[in-house]
């Protein structure tokens, strides 16, 4: 059986980031996690 999942995460940062004169102080992002059978795969 094929199927795929997709978990979306944040995590607070301490010191934050700078990116184009803006600070992030959240890294956000999605996690796809594929499975077929007995295989499967995170990214």
């Amino acid at each position: 059986m094929r199927s795929a999942s997709v978990y979306r995460y944040s995590v607070p940062m301490d010191a934050g980031v700078v990116l184009c004169n803006q600070r992030l102080k959240t890294r956000e992002g999605l996690i796809l996690h594929l499975r077929d059978g007995a295989h499967q795969s995170w990214g």
